[in-house]
Order: C-alpha cells, then sequence, then structure tokens
C-alpha cells in the first residue's frame, strides 16, 4: 500500500507535458499497433534472411556438410578434399625450397592420417593405424609405413633430406592415395 501511494505521488509530480507526451505515445502505438506489428515481421523477415546469406557466404554450410558427409563416408567429399590437398602437394614439391618440399611430405601424411581414421583404422595415431593394417588390406603398407618415418623425421626441426628420398616418399603416398581410390 506504501508503495503504490509513493508511484502516485510521483506520478502527480511529474510536469503535465510529461504526463501528456505518455498518453500521446500511448493512445499512437494503440491505434498504430497493427502498422508496427507489420513493420516489426518485415525488419524479421530481412534479419533472418541476411543471416542465412551470411552463413552462405562465409561457407558455413558447406564446411558443416563436408564434416558431416566425412563422417558418414558419403559422397565423394573426401576424395575431393584429398584431390585439393595433393594439389597443393604437388605445387610445394615444384618449389625449389627444402621447407616447402617437407610441407608436401607432411600434407600427405596428415590427409593420410585423416583417411584411414575416417575409414576406421584403428590406433591413437598414424603409426598405431598403419601397425594394424596389413599387406593383404594395402599393398604399399611397407613402404609407406618407411614414408611415414620419414615424414616424422621431418616434423623435427633439425630435419634435412634430399628432394629425391622427400620425392620417393610422396610418389608412396601417391600410390597409396590412387590404391584409396582418392586419386
Amino acid at each position: 500500500m506504501n508503495m503504490s501511494k509513493t508511484v502516485v505521488d510521483f506520478i502527480l509530480t511529474l510536469p503535465k507535458e510529461i504526463i501528456d507526451l505518455a498518453f500521446t505515445i500511448r493512445d499512437w502505438v494503440e491505434v498504430n499497433l497493427g502498422t508496427l506489428q507489420t513493420i516489426s515481421f518485415f525488419i524479421s523477415i530481412v534479419l533472418v534472411i541476411g543471416t542465412i546469406y551470411a552463413l552462405i557466404k562465409s561457407g558455413y554450410f558447406n564446411y558443416k556438410t563436408e564434416r558431416l558427409m566425412d563422417a558418414l563416408m558419403v559422397g565423394d567429399l573426401p576424395r575431393r578434399r584429398s584431390i585439393k590437398g595433393w594439389q597443393e602437394i604437388m605445387k610445394k614439391m615444384g618449389s625449389k625450397k627444402e621447407e616447402d618440399w617437407q610441407a608436401a611430405l607432411i600434407i600427405a601424411d596428415n590427409i593420410l592420417g585423416e583417411v584411414l581414421k575416417l575409414a576406421g583404422y584403428y590406433g591413437k595415431n598414424l603409426t598405431d593405424r598403419l601397425d594394424n593394417i596389413t599387406p593383404a588390406q594395402m599393398s604399399t603398407i611397407e613402404e609407406l609405413r618407411q614414408a611415414h618415418q620419414l615424414t616424422k623425421r621431418a616434423r623435427q626441426d633439425d630435419f634435412s633430406a634430399e628432394k629425391t628420398e622427400i620425392s620417393e616418399a610422396i610418389y608412396i603416398y601417391r600410390k597409396t592415395f590412387q590404391e584409396l581410390r582418392l586419386l
């Protein structure tokens, strides 16, 4: 009761112009409520469309779809991703810098690791997965293990190798990707 008396006293102390303005605004909103709701609806539609457009332009849906398809092993998305990666490998192998050859080797190893994981080969890392594969499952497995060992060395800061050695390892990765029908 005391609180309502205080609110009433406060309202009565407000200048008449402010009270009149409040009632005018209330009356205007009552009269134009339908129009305001329509405008709000269209503004909401524009914002939703803008959000969807931004998500599409950012590639968010493509990324999510690609990851889902990879996880389900459906479609040729893993193949397209490996082809894209392979193009990057070839670009780096065409360089004259040893760092680029090293990067190409690491990219090939990363692609292989991802593909074997998605294919269901078990192991906590690529070395374990390769150890669980038999020559009957993959004809290039012995060479691949050697190429992976070179890649493990390439991940070290003090790595140095001839281009021919790295090229041979890349060739093994290529044969493996072809056997897996990724190239």
